[in-house]
This record gives C-alpha cells, structure tokens and sequence, in this order.
C-alpha cells in the first residue's frame, strides 16, 4: 500500500513494516515500542522509543531536594529500596556555658539516622558536641567551660 500528498510519497508498507516520509504526529501514543521508564533509565534497550514524561516521572521519583543552607538531598536508587538522605544545616549557641539547640531536619529520615557530624565556625575553648539524636533532628550542645557564642553547621546521612 503507498499513499501519496500532492504527488508525494508520504506513506507505504513495506515487508518489514511501514514508513513514513515527513513528520508524523498523532494525539496518543501506546504500544511494546514504548519504554518504561525502568528501561528508559537502564538504556539497554535500542529498539524503543522513550516517551520524555515516562522519563522525567521516574527521574523525579528517583531525587527530591531542598537546597539552601538547610537543605537535603534524597535519592531512590530503585522502586523497592528506602531512599537514602543527606542533610545538611545550621545552628548557633548562645553565650552561656552549656547552652544547646535543637535542630530540626528539613525533612524527617524515614528509618534512622546513620551518622551525623557537627563543625564550629573558628575555634571553640570547648567540645560542642550532638546529643538526641532521632529521625526527625538533634540537639547541638557545647561544654560547661565554653562561655562564647557558638555557631558551625551540622551534616547527617540516613534512610
């Protein structure tokens, strides 16, 4: 079957398919030649097209973030693993001895904290330290000989 525009060969099937000669539109799309978007992301398979919001949607779910001086990063390696956070932030001490802060997560951990670290900005006369540690912040707090104000920044990593 050929069919023809204004003397054209726009369309014709062949043996092993049709083909076609412009630009072809259409209002949908569905079909096997369509990539999930699993397979969008693996790019082992060459004889698929990827539809872009099929790739975008499964990027999307794959990293969230909230940048700024608080702020995290999360990333979903695939459909059934946890997501796995780095968070990071600010905090300041007020001057008297021991005072503390709680920091509050930008967003909760899912499960648990694994790790987290503090740093002071210039030097300190005495530990400041993370105590309380949870899945939804931690409290900062410096030692009962340091009687200056204290600001640093704080890190963690969890799911």
């Amino acid at each position: 079957f050929k069919a023809y525009f204004d003397n054209a060969l726009k369309f014709e099937t062949q043996a092993a398919g049709a083909k076609v000669t412009g630009a072809l539109s259409a209002d949908t799309a569905a079909g096997n030649w369509l990539a999930t978007g699993a397979e969008a992301i693996a790019g082992a398979l060459i004889t698929k097209l990827i539809n872009p919001a099929t790739l975008k949607a499964h990027v999307d779910d794959r990293f969230t973030y909230l940048l700024g001086s608080d702020g995290y990063i999360s990333i979903k390696l695939d459909a059934s693993a946890p997501r796995f956070y780095f968070q990071w932030g600010r905090y300041s001490l007020a001057a008297p001895a021991s005072s503390a802060q709680r920091v509050t997560f930008p967003t909760a951990f899912a499960n648990t904290v694994l790790a987290a670290w503090n740093g002071v900005d210039g030097p300190a006369s005495n530990q400041i330290g993370i105590v309380g540690i949870d899945r939804f912040g931690m409290t900062i707090i410096k030692g009962n000989a340091d009687t200056a104000a204290r600001s640093g920044w704080w890190f963690g990593i969890g799911n």
